[in-house]
């Protein structure tokens, strides 16, 4: 039963609570099964069980995953709320002991209301969508770049550490002067990168929407040609890492 899930899919409560429905899930090793029979209520403003870990401090920009955790003396099954990407970075209430990490994560960020409004599709690998995005800030992570060499967008505001699959929506604008084309990559080994659009004087405007890669920083890399202009909008991620 080594990483099964049923159920315990996370929704947003309020702009410092996540709810995680009910369900069950086994622990690390597979050999034990722990259930949430109605549903758990994790507030990210307290500190301790079905709160956060204590060494990470709430603010704009910090990234957070749940951890299943159930005491010691009868298995009760509570949730924290970490920043910690390895065992060795999570902090257990006291009288607690891990269960499992769930595959799902957010940013925290004042300006989308704390925790995002988000749709989840898939669970429990899930595709996060969130549902507040709109080509406006603090939706762009790039507005109107005009890079002729290869330049990182950092996506870290918008994913967490446990996403590596960037939903991102590209427009491109035609500046005065040369037409050109905008492309976005993954990394250094892509030569060419992937095409998102060309603008000339009689095709000012382009786009589309693309799944990329991002690296272990969360970023890309985007390029133009020409009097381009690329902008990207951030729509939603895949959780990818093993949990």
């Amino acid at each position: 039963m080594r990483r099964f899930i049923g159920g315990m899919d996370p929704e947003k409560l309020s702009t410092n609570v996540l709810r995680l429905c009910n369900g069950a899930c086994a622990n690390t090793t597979g050999d034990k099964i722990y259930e949430i029979a109605t549903r758990l209520d994790i507030d990210i403003s307290e500190v301790g069980v079905n709160g956060r870990d204590p060494l990470y401090p709430l603010t704009t920009g910090s990234f957070w995953a749940p951890i299943i955790i159930a005491r010691n003396d009868n298995d009760e099954v509570a949730c924290i709320l970490t920043g910690g990407t390895g065992w060795s970075e999570i902090t257990l209430p006291e009288g607690y002991h891990f269960v499992r990490k769930l595959p799902f994560g957010f940013v925290y960020n004042a300006n989308w209301d704390g925790i995002p409004n988000f749709h989840l599709s898939h669970w429990p690998k899930p595709h996060v969508r969130l549902t507040d995005a709109q080509d406006s800030a603090p939706w762009l992570p790039l507005h109107l770049g005009a890079s002729n060499v290869w330049a990182n967008v950092s996506l870290a505001d918008y994913m967490p550490d446990a996403a590596r699959m960037a939903h991102v929506i590209a427009s491109m604008r035609y500046i005065d002067g040369q037409a050109g084309s905008a492309y976005l990559r993954s990394h250094g080994g892509q030569v060419t990168g992937i095409k998102v659009g060309s603008v000339s004087p009689g095709s000012p405007f382009g786009g589309m929407p693309i799944h990329i890669r991002v690296d272990s920083l969360r970023r890309l890399q985007y390029k133009c040609t020409g009097d381009a202009r690329l902008s990207l909008q951030f729509i939603g991620y895949d959780m990818t890492e093993p949990c």
